[in-house]
């Protein structure tokens, strides 16, 4: 069956594999509205259509190594963040001041080393604060975490500062760049 992604998922050429998948997953999980099932299939077209698009383009590598840094930059944040919450001699205004910071923009992204680790390389404007912090809410991360999830953890090393553009921050929070 050769599917157009140039369609809907509801036009005739592709109401084959509609029908089918609409059918196969009712037919597993029978209370699944049907509202949520044509917003799976219609994001499912769409997919589809972005990743035809990209090969026609020789995009579709690029775009792959975008989303796994993206991917590594959000699970990054997301760990700083579990270890802000347990970090108990912190105060609350601390805590508060670098919650607003840890995003994903002002997370290093982590490349792929040649000894299978991951190296981080910190943006050119962080300063030494943000440097410490970060390094702080990372040591605690591996100390709350369990054994197994440690061992699951790729060896990060530090790289060398990477040139990129100072990012333009509220006040309160310019403690973040380096002066």
């Amino acid at each position: 069956m050769t599917l157009i992604f140039f369609f809907r998922f509801s036009d005739q050429s592709n109401e084959k594999l509609t029908d089918f998948m609409t059918s196969y997953i009712q037919g597993i999980y029978p209370t699944v509205d049907c509202l949520v099932l044509k917003g799976a299939m219609t994001r499912y077209y769409i997919t589809q259509k972005e990743t035809d698009t990209r090969k026609t383009r020789n995009k579709l590598d690029e775009h792959k190594v975008r989303q796994v840094r993206y991917e590594r930059k959000k699970e990054k944040s997301k760990r700083r963040l579990t270890a802000l919450d347990k970090k108990e001699t912190w105060s609350l205004e601390k805590k508060a001041k670098v919650r607003k910071v840890l995003d994903k923009v002002c997370i290093s992204s982590d490349e792929e080393g040649a000894d299978g680790g991951l190296v981080s390389q910190p943006p050119s404007w962080e300063s030494d604060a943000f440097q410490k912090v970060k390094e702080i809410l990372d040591s605690k991360y591996l100390d709350i975490c369990s054994t197994r999830s440690k061992r699951l953890l790729l060896k990060r090393t530090r790289g060398v500062k990477k040139n990129k553009d100072t990012l333009d921050v509220p006040e309160d929070s310019k403690w973040i760049i380096q002066a």
